[in-house]
Order: C-alpha cells, then sequence, then structure tokens
C-alpha cells in the first residue's frame, strides 16, 4: 500500500469513527440530564451514574456537563485518532486518555 492510500484509509477511519460535536450537544440538549451525551461519547459508567442520579442533582450536574462537553470531545477524539494512526502505523503506540 502507498503512503498516499494509507493516509487516505486512514483519514477515512478516523473521520467515519470521531464523535460528532453537534451530535453531542444535540443529546446534551434533549437527553443531557439522563447521560444521553455521555453515553454516546462512551462514558458509559459516568452516563450510568448520571441516569441513577439525575433526580438527585436537581440539573445542576446536566447544567455543569455544559462546560465539559467540548473537552471530553476533543479527548475522545484524540483517543480515537492515536488509536486509529497505531493500526495504520502512524504512531509509536495507541495513547488513551480515560479521566471519567
Amino acid at each position: 500500500m502507498s503512503e498516499q492510500a494509507r493516509l487516505y484509509a486512514m483519514n477515512a477511519e478516523y473521520d467515519s469513527a470521531k464523535k460528532s460535536q453537534v451530535v453531542t450537544w444535540v443529546l446534551w440538549i434533549f437527553l443531557g440530564a439522563v447521560g444521553g451525551h455521555r453515553y454516546y461519547l462512551g462514558d458509559i459508567g459516568y452516563a450510568i451514574a448520571m441516569t441513577l442520579l439525575a433526580w438527585a442533582t436537581f440539573g445542576i450536574w446536566w447544567l455543569i456537563e455544559a462546560f465539559l462537553i467540548n473537552r471530553r470531545i476533543r479527548e475522545k477524539n484524540r483517543v480515537i485518532f492515536n488509536d486509529v494512526a497505531y493500526r495504520y502505523g502512524g504512531a509509536a503506540q495507541p495513547i488513551h486518555l480515560y479521566r471519567y
């Protein structure tokens, strides 16, 4: 496989796997109180906690999430990119940034 074909395949895989900022924000608006946006981002444990504790936080947790979403999307997409690059030989090792 040529270098150009490898990069094209790597970019195509990344584009199909990366998380959309628009989808995340729409999920936050409609399902944010129960962690819908966190399920989408793959933060299952965090999302389950939000689902179970939504009633106890009176919506405050939902509002705090508005300040954390963009950073989490960037971190998640960085992990996805590094995993894809690793599979295509573009990085030394996969980098995982699980903080939640």
